[in-house]
Order: structure tokens, then C-alpha cells, then sequence
């Protein structure tokens, strides 16, 4: 069972990279722009960086160029996947429902990598900030890959047509980018919004990468809340796509 799941996943994969592979490219040259962009643009802003300012903007870069795949990107191309007849045909094969959508995630979080590690690259050489990468490094990518994909698909699943799940996506990377602690800490926000993200799992995913880029800590909190995230958004995500079956 496990080894034909596993099968069926790689050639998911492989169809998927070579059907996007005319303008993966570009997103990848637009998710580069968007980590270090965002460090450098953002570092305008600040006149005197220290070194806890210096934390938050090298590791929200990566984390925004990670995030917009689940948050932004995938709504759009599972709707186009709709409308093209591909993800009803892709549902039918006799795998778990989520087994498109996660090799989606998989092609996208290829593509990202150059991305996420050139804006490290620029947050060290800019802030001349000293990474402690953590062994937990991956998981918490994956995870926090996941549970963002695994809530575009819900966006996706629950909009009428793919204009309007571009917006919805749209809509949720700039709050993740302008409203949300990555790049700075939740104290500066208002207390009504500290508290609205203290339920969300934007600042835990900060959290994590922060913490395992860094070597800080209060990781077992941020892994407890975002993997609920990721099995809740899954759940749900799962039985939506069951219904449209």
C-alpha cells in the first residue's frame, strides 16, 4: 500500500514539473525577489538594525518566499487545475485526496530553495548576522510548507472560480507580509491584533524558522500549534475535495 502510494506520488511529481516547467523560472525568479527583497526593503525602514531586528528580518524573508507558495500561489493553480478538468481527473486515481496538491507542494518547494537560501545569504552579508542552523531545520520547513499549502487548497476548494481565489490569496500573503510578526515582534503590533495572531499560526511558523535558524527557543510551542494547524487545515482540506468527488 505504502510503496503504490509512494509510486503514485513520484510520478504526480514528475508530471507536474513537467508541465509547469515552462515558467517555474519565473517563480522562482519572483519568490528570490521576494525573500531578499523583503530583507533589503525592509532594512530601509530601520536606520539602527540590532541584533534582535537583525533575527527577525534574515529569517522572515525565507519564511514569506516559503509561505506565498501555500498561501498565494497554490489557490491559483489548483482553480486553473479545475477549470482545465486536471484536478477531477487527478482526484479519481485511486490515491489519497491530497496526493496532488502535495506534489504540487513539492515542485513549488523545489523551486523556492534557491530562493529562501540566497536570502539568508543577503541577511548575513547585509546585517553580518551568524546563522546556528538547528537539525530541526527541515521538519519545520516541510511543516510549515504543508500547513500553507494544505490552507490554499481550502481557498481554493471554497471559491466559486479563480479570480476569486487569486484575490483570496493575494489578500492573505499581504496580511501575512504587512500585519503579521515575521519581521518584527508581536509587541508592536495592537494588543487586539497580538492577540487575533496569538491564534493564528503566521507567528508560530516565524517562530520556528527563527528558532531553527538561530538557535533560540520556545520551538515545542510552535511546533505544537502549527502542526495542530497543519491537521486541522488538512482535515477539513481532505473532506472538502471528498465532497467534490
Amino acid at each position: 500500500m505504502i510503496l503504490t502510494w509512494l509510486r503514485g506520488y513520484g510520478l504526480m511529481v514528475q508530471w507536474e514539473w513537467t508541465r509547469m516547467l515552462t515558467w517555474l523560472p519565473f517563480l522562482a525568479a519572483i519568490q528570490t525577489i521576494l525573500g531578499g527583497g523583503t530583507i533589503l526593503g525592509f532594512a530601509f525602514l530601520v536606520p539602527d538594525i540590532n541584533s534582535t531586528t537583525a533575527a527577525y528580518l534574515a529569517t522572515g524573508g525565507p519564511l514569506l518566499a516559503l509561505a506565498a507558495i501555500g498561501l498565494a500561489v497554490m489557490p491559483g493553480m489548483v482553480s486553473e487545475a479545475r477549470s482545465r478538468g486536471t484536478f477531477d481527473f487527478m482526484q479519481s486515481l485511486p490515491l489519497p485526496p491530497l496526493t496532488y496538491p502535495v506534489a504540487m507542494l513539492a515542485v513549488l518547494i523545489a523551486v523556492a530553495l534557491p530562493g529562501m537560501v540566497l536570502a539568508l545569504v543577503i541577511a548575513v552579508l547585509r546585517f553580518h548576522f551568524v546563522l546556528h542552523p538547528s537539525p530541526l531545520l527541515i521538519p519545520a520547513v516541510a511543516l510549515v510548507g504543508l500547513t500553507a499549502t494544505a490552507i490554499g487548497f481550502m481557498v481554493a476548494l471554497l471559491t466559486p472560480n479563480g479570480t476569486l481565489a487569486n484575490l483570496a490569496g493575494n489578500l492573505m500573503l499581504f496580511f501575512t507580509l504587512l500585519f503579521s510578526p515575521i519581521n518584527f515582534p508581536p509587541d508592536r503590533l495592537p494588543s487586539w491584533l497580538a492577540a487575533v495572531h496569538r491564534g493564528l499560526p503566521i507567528q508560530y511558523m516565524a517562530d520556528l524558522f527563527r528558532g531553527t535558524l538561530t538557535g533560540g527557543g520556545g520551538l515545542a510551542l510552535a511546533f505544537l500549534v502549527v502542526g495542530g494547524w497543519c491537521i486541522a487545515a488538512l482535515t477539513t482540506a481532505t473532506s472538502l475535495s471528498a465532497r467534490r468527488a
